[in-house]
């Protein structure tokens, strides 16, 4: 009887297995990013032609130190217009964030990369830097734009989004008055 009972036990365990192994993974099994990625503007109302900034705070989202690997431009940005399509690119965006070949003052430009280095956040630390939109994004044309970052963490090998923040380019001409 003693054996029977065994069996069933261990029939039973191994059914339970297989049951939960079909169910997917569970969030445990997935690894978090080292990092998580949080922006805001300096200015959320400008007129067309304004400097656009965006603070970005990376916050070390575990118990150790996190290594993250930087260069000169570590973001991939995303600047979407209202009707959902991308903000056109400056020449140094094309260069830049598209790696195309330009012509700048008669010259073909290229990019090239540059150095990297390692950022070290302590755990639960942050570090905090800067983008500046408009060197690579025109937003001459008033209207509401989505702006959000990513970055690889290299630790897990993945990719970190930010949060989506939303800038609004105002009319350059003074609001209609009415005549009294």
């Amino acid at each position: 009887m003693y054996r029977s009972l065994w069996f069933t036990a261990i029939a039973l365990a191994l059914l339970c297995a297989r049951h939960a192994r079909s169910q997917g993974p569970t969030p445990r099994e997935f690894p978090q990013t080292a990092f998580t990625m949080h922006i805001s503007l300096k200015e959320s109302r400008v007129k067309p032609g304004a400097v656009v900034t965006v603070n970005v705070e990376l916050l070390n989202a575990t118990d150790r130190e996190v290594r993250i690997a930087s260069s000169p431009y570590p973001y991939a940005v995303d600047v979407i217009d209202h009707a959902g399509k991308p903000a056109p690119l400056t020449p140094r965006g094309r260069l830049v964030l598209k790696k195309e070949r330009i012509v700048e003052d008669g010259k073909t430009r290229i990019y090239i990369g540059g150095t990297s280095w390692t950022i070290r956040i302590p755990p639960g630390g942050t570090v905090n830097d800067e983008v500046v939109i408009t060197d690579f994004f025109v937003l001459s044309q008033p209207g509401e734009y989505t702006i959000r970052l990513r970055r690889p963490d290299t630790e897990t090998r993945q990719l970190v989004t930010s949060n989506a923040v939303t800038l609004t380019v105002t009319s350059d001409s003074p609001p209609n008055q009415t005549e009294k």
